[in-house]
């Protein structure tokens, strides 16, 4: 019999990981960026350009239904003069983290479905931008981001001990 997952099991099993998914430059560089306060979205679009992937999918996020644009948007910039600096920097982070497991997808048991994972948590992510501007909290799209990311445990025992997680998962759902 397997033995039950613990703190202490848990614990020894991180320990033993030899690669967790870590940031690309990019965002680092990209987060440094945010932080200074003479950042420009010149700066920030030409930066995220560097990456065709990331500028794919942050063009992709921002033409979905979320952001209701008008018209679709084909350059990072454009993009980022109708949303503003804090939505373009949500949506890279956002995306960013959820490609930074896409490589462990393979691992992970049959039992967990992914879109299903993300869906939930895009609209954590919509219901907590909604809820910071129904109670006019200063940076919505930073509830945006909070919500996108709530989850991110859930990838990291996923990563670790996926048949132990899903175990969970499974007894919880049972009641």
């Amino acid at each position: 019999m397997a033995q039950r997952p613990n703190l202490e099991n848990v614990n020894r099993r991180i320990l033993e990981l030899d690669q967790f998914p870590t940031l690309p430059s990019i965002a680092v560089d990209l987060v440094h960026r945010w932080n200074d306060p003479e950042v420009s979205l010149a700066n920030v679009t030409d930066l995220i350009s560097k990456d065709a992937s990331l500028s794919s999918k942050v063009l992709q996020v921002a033409n979905s239904a979320k952001f209701g644009l008008k018209k679709e948007v084909s350059s990072l910039h454009h993009a980022g003069a109708l949303l503003g600096l804090n939505a373009l920097r949500c949506i890279t982070l956002g995306v960013t983290v959820m490609d930074l497991f896409a490589d462990y997808q393979a691992d992970w048991t049959n039992d967990f479905e992914p879109d299903e994972f993300w869906r939930h948590n895009l609209g954590v992510a919509i219901a907590s931008e909604m809820l910071a501007e129904r109670f006019s909290y200063p940076s919505p799209e930073e509830a945006f981001l909070g919500g996108l990311i709530h989850d991110i445990g859930k990838l990291g025992l996923l990563t670790v001990m996926p048949e132990d997680y899903m175990e969970v998962v499974r007894k919880a759902s049972a009641g």
